[in-house]
C-alpha cells in the first residue's frame, strides 16, 4: 500500500505516507486519513470491484471501489488547490474570490478529501449489478438525507450515507476530525451534492457559500469521481475510449461567483478538453459499460434473484451490510442449485444473436 508497507504503528510515526497508483503516481495520505482507510468498512472495498461482470469480457477488469476511491481523492485534492490556491500561490490574478484563511482552506479542503474518499462506502457486491435487491430508503432511517419518497429503493448513495451518518466509521471521522470542525453531516452534504436541498452555513465565510463548488468537485458533471473512473476503467479493461486531457482540463478550473455562491467553472480555452471528457465517457458507456456479455450476465443474476428469494439478501442493518462483498456473492451463487445461478457461476450466458442501436 505504501513504501515499507502499511502497518499503523509505522504510520503514526509519520505525518504523511504516500501510496503508489498506476493511474495517478503518487497519492499523498495523512496519517489520520489512513486511520479511517484502515476502518472494515473502508476495508470492504477491497472486495467490491469496480465493473460487476466487466471482467468477464474486459479480463483485466478486476480494479476495486477502494482503489478507484483513493484516486478519486487525489483528484479532487488537485481540483481544490486549483480552485483555491494557498495564499501567496493564486495562479490566476483573474480569480474572482479572495484567498481563504489557512484555517478555513483546511477544513474545507479535509471535509472534499473526506467526502471523496467515502462517496462510494455503499456499493453492493459487484457495485451497482446488486442495487436491485436493496430495501426502501425509508427502511435506513437517513432523515432529511432520504429525500421526500421514503418508499423508492434505496440506492448505493443512501447506504454511503447512513456508513458516514450513522456506523462507527462515522464515529471514527468524529474521533480524528472534530477539532478540526469537521463533522460526518458536513461529509454527507458534500457527497450528496447539488441534489441536497437542505440549509447549511458549514462552508460559508466572508458572506459567501463555498458549497456548490465543494459538492460539484464531489458531484456534478465534471466531477472528480469521472474524472479517476474513466481512467482507471480505460487503463484496466485495455481500451483507449476514456482517456482526456485530464491535466489540462484541472489546470483551468476556475471559480465563479453567482448570488453570493461560488461555483466551479472551467475557462474556455479548456472547452475542448471538457468536450473530450463528456466524449470519453460516452465512448465508456458505448463499448464498456454496456458491453453486451456482462450486461447478460445481469440480466441472469436478476432472475435468479427473483426466482430464489432469500438465497441472497441486502440488509438494511449497515453492520450486517458493511460484513457483505463479491466473495458472499460468488460463494452464494456457487453453492446454489437453482439454475440461474449454475449458469452464472459456470460462465454459460446467452448468445448474442443480433444487436441493434436505435436511433444510431
Amino acid at each position: 500500500m505504501s513504501n515499507g508497507g502499511s502497518d499503523i504503528d509505522l504510520v503514526s510515526e509519520r505525518e504523511e505516507i504516500h501510496i503508489r497508483d498506476p493511474i495517478h503516481g503518487t497519492l499523498p495520505v495523512s496519517a489520520r486519513e489512513i486511520k479511517l482507510i484502515d476502518h472494515p468498512y473502508f476495508q470492504r472495498l477491497r472486495n467490491i470491484k469496480q465493473l460487476g461482470f466487466a471482467d468477464l469480457s474486459f479480463p483485466g477488469a478486476t480494479h476495486t471501489r477502494y482503489a478507484h476511491s483513493l484516486g478519486a481523492m487525489h483528484v479532487a485534492t488537485r481540483c481544490f488547490d486549483r480552485l483555491f490556491p494557498t495564499r501567496g500561490h493564486n495562479l490566476g490574478a483573474d480569480l474572482p474570490v479572495a484567498e481563504l484563511p489557512d484555517r478555513v482552506r483546511a477544513r474545507f479542503r479535509q471535509a472534499v478529501r473526506l467526502a471523496m474518499l467515502f462517496h462510494d462506502l455503499g456499493h453492493a457486491p459487484l457495485s451497482h449489478t446488486t442495487e436491485m435487491l436493496m430495501p426502501s430508503v425509508g427502511e435506513l432511517g437517513l432523515g432529511g438525507f432520504s429525500g421526500n419518497d421514503v418508499q423508492r429503493r434505496a440506492s448505493h448513495e443512501d447506504y454511503t450515507l447512513k456508513i458516514v451518518l450513522d456506523s462507527a466509521l462515522g464515529d471514527a471521522v468524529r474521533g480524528q476530525f472534530e477539532d478540526d470542525g469537521i463533522s460526518p453531516q458536513d461529509v454527507a452534504e458534500l457527497i450528496v451534492g447539488n441534489t441536497w436541498q437542505g440549509q447549511s452555513v458549514r462552508f460559508r465565510h466572508g458572506g459567501i457559500d463555498y458549497a456548490p463548488a465543494l459538492r460539484q468537485i464531489v458531484s456534478s458533471e465534471c466531477d472528480a469521481d469521472r474524472m479517476d473512473y474513466l481512467q482507471r476503467d480505460s487503463f484496466y479493461c485495455g481500451v483507449s475510449y476514456g482517456k482526456f486531457d485530464a491535466d489540462w482540463l484541472i489546470d483551468n478550473v476556475v471559480p465563479v461567483i453567482d448570488d453570493g455562491a461560488v461555483h466551479l467553472g472551467i475557462r474556455s480555452r479548456a472547452i475542448f478538453s471538457f468536450e473530450d471528457f463528456l466524449l470519453s465517457r460516452y465512448h465508456m458507456f458505448a463499448t464498456v459499460y454496456l458491453h453486451y456479455t456482462p450486461v447478460i450476465f445481469e440480466k441472469m443474476l436478476s432472475r435468479y434473484f427473483e426466482d430464489a428469494r432469500g438465497e441472497f439478501d441486502l440488509p438494511a442493518d449497515i453492520e450486517r451490510y458493511c460484513m457483505l462483498d463479491d466473495v458472499d456473492l460468488w460463494s452464494t451463487l456457487r453453492k446454489s442449485k437453482h439454475p440461474w445461478a449454475r449458469r452464472i457461476a459456470e460462465r454459460r450466458p446467452f448468445v448474442l444473436l443480433d444487436e441493434r442501436n436505435e436511433g444510431h
